[in-house]
């Protein structure tokens, strides 16, 4: 299986001439997950940490030192790094600003590396760009339960592992380089973005992120800066598989998992795909829908 990047931020899955073009169909799903409804964005500490004059990501002595040694009114037509409340002065509300930050800035925390990878990128399709930027663990447990049980029921999938629609740790933008960039340099130190790459005859800039995050929720964040004209999540081009659930059941909790098994010369699409539909309860109750194939001329079934 061979995996690139590309620009365009998928939006949906569609069968186009055969070949599954895969992209997340989060949209419709998202809004039937109630578990996403409660992991709204909260907003992002923009400006520095208060007191840390510095920028070393700590309120401490040095900051203190700083801070006395610029007590008073700042120079006229100037700005004090120390002058915390922007009033023109180095006074004692400054410094009780400063002491009320005293330790370690606070940092964006990013969950652990998941152990199942598969069902966490899963999760994190389902609740799409308008979800979480982590997908909750309820969420991921149900995704990692279901592939376990389908698998077993139907072992020809047992080595059929999701392709993603998204890479979880970059987003591309396309910079307006004539607006101030505080607000996304602000946004890269909350997050922990370093500069991957600067595609300056595309205008596009590729950050990577230290941690498992829900990339096209994240693009909206950047997106709503002024700096940002466009941020996506970086697409896979290409892959084999794709494991695509929808929790529309009733009350016993039944999803509906379609499935494509592709295979050969997948680069573009594969040419030949096995698919199947699957219900599984809320109580693990698995069953086979249906099932078929779809493929070119020079496919060979079996596989």
């Amino acid at each position: 299986m061979t995996h690139s990047m590309r620009f365009p931020r998928p939006d949906r899955a569609v069968p186009t001439g055969g070949k599954f073009l895969r992209a997340g169909v989060a949209a419709a799903v998202a809004a039937t997950v109630a578990l996403a409804a409660a992991g709204a964005v909260a907003p992002v500490p923009c400006g520095p940490c208060a007191g840390d004059l510095d920028g070393n990501g700590v309120v401490d002595g040095a900051d203190l030192g700083a801070m006395l040694g610029a007590w008073g009114e700042c120079p006229p037509g100037a700005t004090c790094a120390a002058d915390l409340d922007g009033n023109g002065v180095v006074d004692g509300a400054d410094l009780g600003a400063l002491l009320g930050s005293w330790g370690a800035c606070p940092a964006f925390e990013y969950p652990a590396w998941p152990e199942n990878g598969e069902a966490f990128q899963i999760a994190m399709e389902l609740t799409g760009s308008q979800g979480p930027l982590f997908p909750p663990p309820e969420l991921v447990e149900r995704v990692a339960r279901d592939l376990e049980l389908i698998r077993a029921a139907q072992p020809s999938l047992a080595q059929q592992v999701h392709t993603p629609a998204f890479q979880w740790d970059f987003l591309i933008l396309a910079r307006n380089q004539a607006v101030d960039d505080s607000e996304y340099q602000c946004l890269n130190a909350w997050f922990g973005a370093t500069l991957w790459a600067e595609l300056t005859a595309l205008g596009l800039t590729i950050l990577q992120f230290p941690g498992p995050i829900n990339a096209p929720a994240l693009a909206l964040v950047y997106e709503a800066i002024e700096h940002v004209g466009s941020a996506s999540a970086s697409g896979i081009f290409g892959g084999e598989n794709f494991w695509i659930p929808s929790p529309f059941g009733g009350l016993d909790g039944t999803w509906t998992w379609n499935v494509d098994d592709g295979f050969h010369d997948c680069i573009d699409g594969c040419d030949c795909h096995y698919y199947y539909t699957f219900s599984v309860t809320g109580a693990g109750e698995v069953t086979l829908l249906s099932s078929s194939t779809w493929g070119l001329p020079w496919c060979p079934w079996p596989k």
